[in-house]
């Protein structure tokens, strides 16, 4: 298994001290140990204040902007690439739950305990519109095809809007009234939702049709992940449980144990690996063709609740205050044997005081 681990600050920049820790590789591996890791640390607006914990994340598709949100009411956009800092969104009065970019990466989503959805022009990283809610919000999700964000949280219901109109087209009821998840199929014909209770219910998405509940987990589920083919879902709780889930029958079709972690996040990185993360402040990579775990990422220092992937990086969002990119831009693979690496990484200080 491989075993990563971060970090020390040197002259104003941040040095990633990377290497194995668990002993030898054997067999096939989905990760070489070249691992190249970029960390946006984000700092106190104001002197007297703490820094920010980062609770949501989302990642521009085919685009250079990565968004982090939390507690302190702000949007940060950054340059993914550089760690720039681009915009600092404004307009949230409270914390920061939830941030989606649209399929096209040209408008996002954020919501939180303020009780409002705003819709974001990231081209021009300005407010287009808000959207009222009854409750907090602590999940939004767009359909693959764009056509669709839903959103749920603190109420017992599911809203979906049309993104042309920014109608609702429709309120689904949900499993409990603290929904912490929401996952699309990858041809957004189906979407599901969970939390509190632990059920996962299923509803087709142009009907609002109830298709099952799954009774999955028996503590709250902090993530839903579909299969790229639509097939399989996977679903990650507080239970300290990854499971996955037969669409055609509702059957469970693996359950894997995190150890003692709560899971709070999870991503797909490409058809078959998995990364989740929550309580004991590492990353966990899985096999899913052999149901087992293969890698850790350490170098947080704080429950890490938010976990995004594009099939090039790997990003993760933390209680500690920082934003991991995880470079795997050399690719997932199966044969590589790569060299233990040293990467400096500007400091973001500089550049947010700006």
């Amino acid at each position: 298994m491989l075993e990563i681990t971060a970090s020390k600050k040197i002259f104003g920049f941040l040095v990633l001290l990377l290497f194995s820790v668990a002993g030898n590789l054997q067999g096939q591996n989905l990760f070489g140990q070249d691992r190249a890791v970029r960390v946006l640390e984000q700092f106190a607006e104001e002197k007297g204040q703490k820094a920010p914990v980062v609770t949501a994340l989302c990642v521009q598709a085919s685009g250079d902007l990565l968004v982090s949100a939390g507690d302190d009411h702000l949007i940060r956009v950054w340059n993914r690439n550089t760690g720039e800092l681009v915009w600092k969104l404004t307009g949230h009065q409270d914390w920061v739950r939830a941030a989606q970019f649209s399929p096209d990466g040209k408008s996002m989503a954020t919501a939180g305990n303020d009780r409002e959805i705003f819709l974001w022009d990231m081209e021009k990283g300005e407010e287009i519109s808000r959207i009222p809610q009854e409750e907090a919000v602590c999940v939004l999700k767009y359909s693959p095809d764009g056509k669709y964000l839903a959103a749920a949280g603190a109420s017992k219901f599911l809203s979906l809007y049309e993104t042309g109109t920014g109608k609702k087209t429709a309120t689904l009821l949900c499993a409990d009234n603290d929904t912490r998840t929401i996952a699309f199929s990858a041809d957004s014909q189906n979407i599901v939702a969970a939390g509190r209770t632990g059920v996962l219910r299923i509803w087709k998405t142009q009907t609002g049709q109830k298709v099952a509940d799954i009774q999955g987990h028996k503590r709250r589920v902090r993530a839903l992940v579909f299969s790229a083919d639509g097939k399989t879902l996977f679903s990650a709780a507080e239970d300290k449980t990854l499971r996955g889930w037969d669409m055609a029958t509702s059957n469970q079709l693996f359950s894997l144990s995190s150890g003692g972690a709560k899971i709070q996040s999870m991503a797909l990185c490409n058809e078959r690996c998995l990364a989740t993360a929550g309580t004991d402040n590492s990353i966990q990579l899985w096999d899913l063709q052999e149901k087992r775990q293969v890698g850790v990422l350490n170098g947080h220092k704080g429950s890490i609740v938010a976990l995004e992937a594009d099939g090039e990086y790997l990003v993760s969002g933390s209680y500690d205050t920082t934003v991991r990119v995880w470079d795997l831009s050399e690719g997932i693979d199966m044969q590589k044997r790569g060299k233990i690496t040293v990467v400096p990484v500007k400091s973001i200080k500089s550049i947010i005081q700006k």
